[in-house]
């Protein structure tokens, strides 16, 4: 946690001089079109998008974009599987933001190779925390919203060192043994990488499935069972009475919130950080 909390340091730092610098006349990362027309194929893209100050250039969304909740009358062009060329097509975008990582490869060919259509395809990663503020840079470079995504940036990485300093005493203390319960059928637990397991250190519990190098993994009853937790952070819409000790403390929370990568998601880490003492 150190290391987030010297990179946020200097990530900042360079922002600053990055907004200070910037020539009111240039716009270093943005193409220049008479009019934005965004689309994000994940639910996270487009409140980041929002987030900036830029909901009016969307023009179409992926299923679940629900947040915020203008987001939600606007052409759903894609889902987990697949991507609607027909409806991308005509809404003419020039914009296509990706999840880079989330979204299959083959939906991402597709979009290269649909005839008529002249956008940029821009993927976005929002594996970590750190990635969050990235995200928003890079957004806000392409849309022309630098000085708001400068701004975002700096709180952002000053609320997690916020965060990181009022728990991270923490980690010292006995009983924190934890795993964090993403789903129940099938059955996944975070891993040892991404930004649910670093949500986990933030509040100083101990990830007892962290010797895993993905961000989330199918897991038996009976690894459950064997493993000597304190916590069980449920992030499943299931109840897991029965698949867990009862000594065990479960602390309900909303997937939707806790999963979302965007910058609420540090409200919903401190939040979970409170109920976790």
């Amino acid at each position: 946690m150190a290391l987030i909390k010297r990179f946020a340091v200097f990530a900042t730092a360079l922002c600053v001089v990055a907004c200070s610098n910037k020539n009111p006349e240039e716009k270093v990362f943005t193409r220049e079109f008479e009019q934005n027309r965004v689309i994000t194929l994940a639910p996270h893209l487009a409140e980041l998008v929002c987030e900036l100050g830029a909901c009016d250039q969307l023009v179409g969304v992926s299923a679940y974009s629900e947040v915020p909740q203008q987001v939600q009358t606007l052409p759903q062009v894609s889902d987990a599987f697949s991507i609607n060329p027909e409806i991308i097509l005509s809404l003419k975008p020039t914009h296509i933001f990706v999840w880079d990582g989330g979204n299959r490869p083959e939906q991402i060919e597709q979009l290269k190779k649909l005839n008529g259509m002249r956008a940029e395809i821009i993927p976005i990663r929002t594996d970590s925390l750190d990635d969050i503020p990235a995200a928003l840079l890079t957004i806000g470079g392409w849309l022309g919203e630098e000085d708001v995504a400068c701004k975002k940036d700096q709180q952002f990485r000053a609320q997690l060192t916020e965060i990181q300093q009022t728990y991270s005493n923490r980690s010292d203390d006995s009983g924190r043994d934890a795993f964090l319960v993403i789903s129940q059928r099938p059955l996944f637990v975070s891993g040892g990488r991404g930004f649910l397991h670093e949500a986990m250190q933030l509040c100083g519990l101990t990830n007892l499935f962290a010797d895993s190098d993905r961000p989330g993994l199918p897991v038996s009853i009976e690894s459950l069972l064997g493993k000597n937790a304190h916590w069980i952070i449920n992030g499943s819409d299931g109840d897991l009475t029965g698949l867990t000790p009862e000594s065990v403390q479960e602390i309900r929370v909303d997937n939707g919130d806790l999963g979302r990568p965007s910058v609420s998601l540090l409200g919903h880490i401190s939040g979970l950080c409170e109920r976790v003492k």
